[in-house]
């Protein structure tokens, strides 16, 4: 038996199942705090 990954997102409450969504929801948050957190690292 197999259990597929499961992602609870907070901004709207809704299972995100399968690894490869899971890897588009790391890889666009990832995109988006990247240069803040560059910012916030060179200041």
């Amino acid at each position: 038996m197999t259990f597929e990954a499961e992602l609870l997102v907070p901004a709207h409450g809704l299972p995100i199942k399968g690894t490869e969504r899971i890897n588009r929801v790391l890889g666009d948050l990832a995109h988006v705090l990247k240069p803040w957190l560059l910012r916030l690292w060179n200041s």
